[in-house]
């Protein structure tokens, strides 16, 4: 009898350390979990904030191409029409007038110091 006591009480203090040992895992266990919970939080923003960024690059990047399209039209249309503007001096035969010899030219008639 005194024999059963002792194993009895032997196995309820077994038992009560496997609870608390139980109950230290289940701590430790919900501790990683809330760990892993705040990580996933964090990386799933990063994506988005990723996302977002390559969105805005995207655009900068059209953007910047299509500034770069009309600053080469508006070159090229101020070429054109600088060369087109070109007209002769009546007095100077020999070569065709510089453009600062032409715009003299047409200032000075525009002055009404030179007759057309």
């Amino acid at each position: 009898m005194r024999k059963n006591d002792e194993q009895l009480t032997q196995l309820k203090s077994e038992g009560t350390d496997m609870k608390d040992e139980m109950d230290g895992q289940k701590k430790e266990l919900s501790t990683v979990t809330n760990k892993l919970k705040k990580e996933k939080k964090a990386h799933q923003k990063e994506i988005k904030q990723r996302k977002a960024l390559e969105l805005k690059i995207d655009q900068l990047q059209k953007e910047l191409a299509a500034a770069k399209a009309t600053a080469q039209a508006n070159k090229q249309a101020a070429q054109t029409t600088r060369k087109a503007t070109v007209k002769k001096d009546p007095n100077v035969t020999h070569h065709p007038p510089s453009q600062w010899v032409q715009d003299q030219y047409d200032w000075g008639v525009k002055q009404g110091y030179i007759k057309e």
